[in-house]
């Protein structure tokens, strides 16, 4: 790869990395770190890759150093249970104006709610959610990511959003009793 597709690719998705790392590890230096090994590697491999190829590769491996850093960290779990108290402005999507200051405390409550509600999921449907919903990425682009199937990334979109539901609406303790003793 040459120095100005790499400088290009660089300028046009570190902050989206970034903002993905940042969210999933909750750690601002952990997130820079990520941002930094992903870019290095993609220096390293990047001549190997197909040009079109080359961003979905780097988002993999952003997303693999996430998940190898969080599972090698002892103190994700605290990290993560801070997420309820995080600011709507710090989420990795940009605010919208609001015109009214009530309107802009609802969507900041709704934020909060929402954002203890997906500290619940575990980290591989939350990991979809955030790729999807967050960084508005395609069924397709985070099948790539993650070396998966669209099929499966359809399906654990929607899984997750059947715990967000239940987690939000509070029947996920009575949906699961209720299984088990028809199940």
């Amino acid at each position: 790869m040459d120095r100005q597709s790499f400088i290009e690719l660089l300028a046009s998705h570190a902050d989206r990395v970034f903002s993905y790392a940042r969210w999933v590890l909750q750690d601002p230096e952990d997130a820079a770190d990520v941002v930094q090994e992903a870019f290095l590697r993609l220096w390293e491999r990047g001549g190997d890759l197909e040009e079109r190829g080359r961003v979905a590769w780097l988002q993999r491996v952003a997303h693999n150093l996430c998940v190898d850093r969080r599972r090698r960290s002892s103190t994700w779990r605290r990290r993560l249970s801070h997420l309820a108290g995080a600011a709507p402005d710090e989420l990795p999507v940009g605010r919208r104006a609001a015109t009214d200051p009530e309107q802009e405390m609802l969507l900041n409550e709704r934020q909060q709610t929402l954002l203890a509600a997906l500290s619940n999921l575990p980290v591989g449907i939350r990991s979809v959610l955030v790729m999807h919903y967050y960084e508005g990425l395609k069924y397709r682009e985070i099948a790539e990511i993650l070396d998966s199937n669209e099929n499966a990334v359809k399906a654990r979109i929607h899984r997750g959003r059947q715990a967000l539901r239940r987690i939000l609406t509070g029947n996920g303790d009575e949906e699961l009793t209720a299984r088990r003793e028809t199940g």
